[in-house]
């Protein structure tokens, strides 16, 4: 049975709740990216994507969760 998705594309359950499917490196770029949404930055150009992929490469999840609630907190006071 097709699933109407593209092959190769991890599922949302992927995505949340991990899978090897989703490389760690990738689950804590999209919380970075998450938080930067939440602070209204979505204009992110080619060397943004680049900084926050660096960071993701290089911080644990837990740190990677306590830079990323720093905008989205600071967006909410807006």
């Amino acid at each position: 049975m097709p699933s109407g998705r593209e092959p190769g594309y991890p599922t949302l359950r992927q995505l949340r709740f991990g899978s090897p499917a989703v490389p760690v490196t990738d689950r804590r770029h999209q919380v970075l990216m998450a938080g930067l949404g939440k602070a209204g930055l979505y204009d992110l150009g080619p060397g943004d994507d680049e900084a926050v992929r660096a960071l993701a490469d290089r911080l644990d999840e837990p740190t990677v969760r306590r830079v990323a609630h720093r905008p989205a907190a600071a967006g909410g006071q807006r």
